[in-house]
């Protein structure tokens, strides 16, 4: 016989206790931007986001309106320090202030570090380090001023082990984790909490279409390459990215700062501790698997 569920069971949105507040995202049009604009945007934040690609920033603010909340998007590119001051200043005073802050874009490309240059690593450092820090100095004096707030950025597993072709920006995630742990100390004592949610295989549509992740998870070898590689087994969700946003933007985390959410299934405590077929978790392949491969066996690619 199934028992009633308790009141507080209700949903994270009712619990969360952020309607009417007021959210600033960076890189809100797609992807994980996306998924915390409307996740912020259902537990009834006034949200303001802004994003470099038009035809995304258009289909999410749509998307917000039919949810109810005021939405005030601006196209604009996060690594353009006076485009982002523009939007700060207007997206505040359209607010009348901001108590939530989730700082979004990042990227990268694979390649060989003695391959790259100055160039790209400068711009590396524009997008995943620079545009957060500045971020948060435009954001940061309204909630001072104000009662606090929740600032959220967005690292990566990446920052914290070896990123092998994507060396500038797994160093810069780590900056981005320092730097969160620092402002945490920093703003304390004006009621503003600094976290850091840093995902790992995290599906999103952006990255099915760049080829990252298969199109389709339940064919045979995009499963069997989850359950090897993540001891949970499957790959994150728009809405759990969505989900951590709104714990750490409420009062459920009244009392966390300075923190780091893995976002991941699991893969940063099992420490390349991978599921075998037939042979449990291992740090080495099975010795069959070993022979196999040796031997010329290959397969679909995962």
């Amino acid at each position: 016989m199934s028992q009633p569920k308790p009141s507080w069971r209700a949903s994270l949105d009712d619990r969360a206790g952020l309607a009417g507040r007021a959210a600033i995202v960076t890189g809100g049009g797609g992807g994980l931007g996306r998924a915390a604009v409307l996740g912020l945007a259902a537990a009834g934040v006034r949200v303001a986001f802004c994003d470099i690609d038009a035809d995304a920033l258009a289909c999410t603010a749509a998307d917000v309106g039919e949810l109810g909340p005021a939405v005030h998007a601006v196209h604009a590119d996060v690594r353009d320090g006076d485009a982002l001051a523009a939007f700060f200043a207007a997206a505040i005073e359209e607010l009348g202030g901001v108590d939530v802050l989730v700082v979004v874009p990042g990227g990268t490309r694979h390649v060989a570090f003695i391959e790259t240059g100055s160039a790209s690593w400068q711009r590396m450092i524009e997008l995943n380090f620079v545009h957060v820090a500045r971020s948060v100095q435009l954001a940061a004096p309204s909630m001072i001023a104000g009662a606090g707030g929740s600032i959220i950025t967005v690292s990566s597993t990446e920052g914290h082990r070896a990123a092998p072709g994507m060396a500038v920006y797994g160093a810069m995630k780590a900056a981005v984790e320092s730097l969160t742990r620092t402002l945490a100390v920093e703003l304390s004592g004006a009621a503003v909490r600094v976290n850091s949610i840093a995902p790992d295989m995290v599906r999103t549509e952006a990255a099915v279409v760049r080829g990252w992740f298969p199109a389709d998870e339940s064919a045979p070898a995009a499963r069997l390459t989850h359950e090897i590689a993540l001891p949970m087994g499957r790959m994150g969700t728009e809405a759990e990215f969505a989900d951590a946003v709104l714990f750490l933007a409420s009062d459920l985390a009244s009392y966390v700062t300075g923190q780091t959410l893995f976002l991941d299934g699991g893969s940063r405590a099992a420490a390349g501790w991978w599921r075998w077929p037939g042979g449990g978790f291992r740090v080495k392949p099975p010795r069959e698997i070993v022979d196999h491969l040796l031997a010329g066996g290959g397969g679909a690619e995962p």
